[in-house]
């Protein structure tokens, strides 16, 4: 609560824009249901201030809460910016901080929203992700990871995909 309440006044300080203090206040108040309703509105700003620039795990953030309080639709949008983020460091050769765990995200919240095009467009991303770096380390990790196309078809109820991408994953995802 204390780190809350400093974080607060940091915000109120700066007109409730400051990056690294809404950042931070939603890693704290990720366990606690009561500060959910400050949270949610951190995050939603968060987002906005975020959009358009290349700062993949802030824009990723905002969906922590977005998911816990179900905001499904604003988690996947604040995955996107945070996949296509991923995007333009993993095409310059560079390595981004949690791009599975980024795509992850978006996966599960695309499937609990009932946005089944983003879930299957993103489980392909993450795959391939993977593919290109299979020993990465991320949360998921890659055998896990491997398993997301499936899962989105077991989801949605599209049985007839569901032993197609029931595939081991290629190579080794030690």
């Amino acid at each position: 609560k204390e780190a809350s309440s400093l974080l607060r006044a940091a915000l109120n300080g700066t007109n409730q824009t400051h990056p690294y203090a809404q950042h931070l206040l939603i890693h704290s108040t990720e366990m606690s249901n009561a500060e959910a309703e400050t949270a949610v509105s951190v995050a939603a700003q968060l987002l906005k201030n975020m959009a358009g620039l290349q700062d993949q795990h802030l824009q990723h953030m905002t969906s922590h809460t977005f998911l816990r309080t179900g905001f499904y639709h604003q988690a996947v949008e604040g995955n996107k910016q945070a996949v296509n983020s991923d995007a333009a460091y993993l095409h310059h050769g560079l390595v981004p901080y949690g791009p599975g765990h980024n795509s992850a995200f978006l996966v599960c919240s695309a499937m609990w929203g009932g946005e089944r095009a983003n879930a299957y467009k993103y489980a392909n991303v993450m795959q391939q992700i993977f593919k290109e770096a299979p020993g990465r380390r991320d949360g998921p990790d890659g055998s896990m990871a491997w398993s997301y196309p499936m899962l989105v078809a077991v989801r949605f109820g599209d049985w007839d995909q569901v032993q197609q991408l029931d595939a081991l994953p290629p190579g080794s995802f030690d």
